[in-house]
């Protein structure tokens, strides 16, 4: 099922394989205004509404550590290994490389160093760029040191926030035209054929 850029469908109680055992609510959603080059097919057993579509898109938008490895700061997607033992010491080194960059970023932020790394007013990189960034800058300049890692923030940390093109992407309209399902009255179920 291809859908042009702009629309949303939504369907309910659809079977999902050919035995028809497991049925679920489906949304299809193409929205404009966001870098998706290719429609969301969202299964769910949630009522299919465009506020659930709306949740999964601002998660997708807001998830940096899918970005950082795939295409970021890794770049996995364009790395070629096939073999499957390379692959798993490729996930396991950038597991690692992840992680000290996590806590590394988090002892940054929660020192107040943020802004010799990432030059943004509020924070725009993720934790694992800001701590990767520092690193760097520590094995370019013997005078800075690594700082102490805390395993878990104790506090909540600052928000990072997309920059301004993506901010005004992001309230644009998503749809020019939305078909959902009739609401289903409580205990009401439709009858499939």
């Amino acid at each position: 099922m291809r859908l042009p850029r702009g629309y949303f469908r939504g369907f309910r109680d659809v079977s999902l394989w050919a035995e028809g055992t497991q049925r679920a609510n489906l949304l299809l959603a193409f929205p404009t205004g966001l870098a998706v080059a290719e429609p969301w097919y969202l299964v769910s057993n949630a009522d299919p509404t465009l506020d659930l579509v709306w949740a999964y898109g601002q998660r997708f938008c807001c998830e940096q550590l899918f970005r950082d490895q795939e295409s970021g700061i890794f770049q996995l997607e364009s790395s070629g290994p096939r073999d499957p033992q390379r692959i798993d010491r490729l996930l396991l080194v950038v597991a690692i490389a992840v992680l000290v960059g996590s806590l590394q970023g988090y002892a940054v932020s929660l020192a107040g160093e943020r802004r010799r790394v990432d030059p943004h007013w509020q924070r725009g990189l993720s934790f694992v760029q800001i701590g990767l960034k520092w690193l760097q800058q520590c094995v370019a300049n013997t005078s800075k040191a690594l700082l102490a890692w805390a395993p878990i923030p104790l506090r909540n940390l600052e928000p990072c926030i997309p920059s301004r093109g993506v901010q005004r992407r992001q309230k644009e309209p998503w749809f020019t035209r939305i078909d959902l399902p009739p609401r289903l009255r409580q205990n009401q179920r439709l009858a499939v054929p």
